[in-house]
């Protein structure tokens, strides 16, 4: 990993993705992946109905 790697993505002008939150409140630019990365981890939801009649 890079020398001084949080200030360099502090000061891009590139999309920063990261989870780091001290990175996201300076960075200029920022994406959010969380909500597709999960999005894209659930295949198939199952529901089980445990009320039993």
């Amino acid at each position: 990993m890079a020398d001084g790697i949080d200030r360099l993505l502090r000061a891009a002008a590139e999309i920063v993705v990261t989870s780091d939150s001290a990175i996201l409140n300076r960075a200029q630019r920022w994406a959010n992946l969380a909500p597709q990365v999960a999005a894209d981890a659930v295949l198939e939801l199952y529901v089980v109905d445990l009320g039993g009649d």
